[in-house]
């Protein structure tokens, strides 16, 4: 048999003067970042304070317009996507300078499937891109709490056709 004493002791059962706030039980043991959670109202768990793990995300020509795919692995709090666009200058290549660009916006909100243990596969197609052009895209995931990430390791370029 478990005895569970809360407010006192299990000596005598002597008993704490006192308020108690709040009490849970778990069937496991809590990590460390679990319980600093708690404590902060902060759910951020995963490493470098990442809610989406994101796989892959890619621009592809097509006929009607570009394609735009990403996978996510696994999703913390996360209510959803928006997709940036711009035109780059000079090179044509993608760069994190906002300078670098002409046009920039902000393309769509695709809500967030995934959960922690896993991810979620998405699409969208960019049909409003003029033949010959080319385009940058950027993912940012923006969560609950209103924190977002932009994705600079997975930005893409692609031409209109």
């Amino acid at each position: 048999n478990l005895l569970v004493v809360i407010g006192g002791t299990t000596e005598e059962y002597q008993h704490m003067d006192g308020l108690i706030d709040e009490v849970r039980f778990y069937n496991r043991v809590l990590s460390e970042c679990e319980i600093q959670a708690l404590y902060t109202g902060k759910d951020k768990c995963k490493s470098n304070n990442l809610l989406v793990e994101l796989a892959n995300f890619t621009a592809t020509p097509t006929q009607n317009g570009i394609s735009l795919d990403w996978e996510t692995t696994s999703e913390l709090d996360t209510a959803g996507f928006f997709i940036w666009r711009g035109t780059p200058l000079a090179d044509g290549k993608c760069t994190k300078d906002h300078s670098n660009y002409k046009d920039i916006m902000q393309l769509s909100f695709d809500n967030a499937r995934g959960n922690l243990s896993s991810g979620a596969t998405y699409y969208r197609t960019d049909s409003s891109v003029k033949s010959g052009t080319s385009y940058c895209y950027l993912l940012e995931d923006v969560e609950f709490d209103g924190d977002r990430q932009f994705h600079w390791n997975f930005i893409d370029s692609a031409t209109a056709e």
